[in-house]
Order: structure tokens, then sequence, then C-alpha cells
């Protein structure tokens, strides 16, 4: 089943470039994702095709930020070691399996599910970007207890409305990503919160937070 889950989530996530202007990355990373992906895609016709291809095209933009990261901290022998790379495998692997389990379980059968999907893959990329800007700068978490709790009440609130098997399979998978990405790698919990929010919200819903980045 989940075999054909991701071959689902594969398919979401796939789109052609063919009428794609060449996108000026470092003006586009100035701006944050969802206003520069709304201007880009409405300039282009504003259909949900448009709008893919804007979210995938900031989404290589960001991507590039983070190579660039990479390298730095290759030429600077100042990178994550073998057992650390090692770990944000691990975490990526739960990631991976708890996006495809929420965009599921979040489907309503819609053009907004391709939208949501693609969405998904850009926001996974803020988690890279931490790992690597740690070697970089030393990360000093800071939040407000408050607003994490509030989070993870709406989190819960949302996981407990699917049906009952959906809903125990979705809590462990986000069980083992905080596991792997809070305990493992030190990464802020209010994002990955945030991020699973992100995922089962529905078209409905006015976004609980802004976006990552």
């Amino acid at each position: 089943m989940l075999k054909k889950s991701f071959v689902l989530f594969l398919m979401l996530t796939t789109t052609c470039f063919a009428n794609q202007e060449k996108v000026d990355c470092q003006t586009a990373l100035k701006q944050n994702s969802s206003d520069w992906i709304n201007a880009y895609s409405e300039k282009q016709g504003g259909s949900t095709i448009d709008i893919v291809e804007a979210i995938q095209a900031y989404g290589l933009c960001y991507q590039q930020r983070i190579d660039d990261m990479k390298a730095a901290l290759g030429k600077s022998s100042k990178g994550p070691l073998m057992g650390a790379n090692a770990e944000f495998r691990d975490f990526t692997k739960e990631l991976n399996q708890f996006t495809q389990l929420a965009l599921k379980a979040s489907a309503g059968g819609g053009s907004f599910d391709r939208i949501t999907a693609n969405f998904a893959m850009l926001y996974q990329k803020q988690f890279a970007y931490l790992f690597y800007q740690s070697y970089l700068n030393k990360r000093e978490e800071s939040f407000d207890p408050v607003k994490l709790q509030q989070a993870k009440d709406y989190l819960n609130k949302r996981i407990n409305e699917l049906p009952k098997a959906q809903a125990e399979e979705i809590k462990a998978s986000f069980q083992a990503l905080l596991k792997e990405g809070k305990l493992g790698l030190g990464l802020p919990e209010l994002q990955i919160v945030k991020f699973a929010i992100s995922l089962l919200q529905s078209p409905a819903d006015k976004a609980y937070s802004p976006p990552a980045f």
C-alpha cells in the first residue's frame, strides 16, 4: 500500500517546465516563498500547472542555496562527519514516510492535492538548510513554549479527526520523525510540528502559520 502511495506522491510532484521563463534565483530568494510563487504563477496565467511550476522553480533556487552551503562546508572542512550524515539520512527517510502518509490522509482528489504535494517537497528543504547551517553557525533554538504547545495541540486535533487506524499510523510516523529530528539532529521541534500541520490542513483552513521561508 505504501508503495502505491509513493508512486502517487511522485506523480503529484512531477511536472514539466516547457513554458517556464528563466528564473533569477538571487531575486527570488530575497522574497518570501509564497509571495514570489504567487506573483510568478499569476504572471504565467495562474493555473494549477503554473503554480506547480512556480513552486518547483523556487525549490530549485532554494536547493542551489543548500548546495552552495554544502560546497562551502566541504572546502572549509567544517561539514558534518559520517555519523551526522547517517543521522540526517535517517531523518530524511522518516520525513518522506510521514509526508507520504500525511498527503494521502489530506488528499481530496482535486488540483489542490498536487499543489500541496509540491509545497511539501519545497518546505522539506528547510530541514536540510537548518542541518548544514548549524555547521556554519551555532544554532541556538529559542521558542515560546506556549506557541509550541498550541501547535502540538492543533496538530493532534487534525490527526484525531482522521479515521482511527489512519490517525494511529500518522501519529507513530510523526513520533519517529520527531525523534530523529529533535533528539537525533537537534532540529527545532516547532518547525517540525508546523511542517506536519501544513500537510494536514484542508484548503478551507486558514494557514496555521506563515511559510517556513
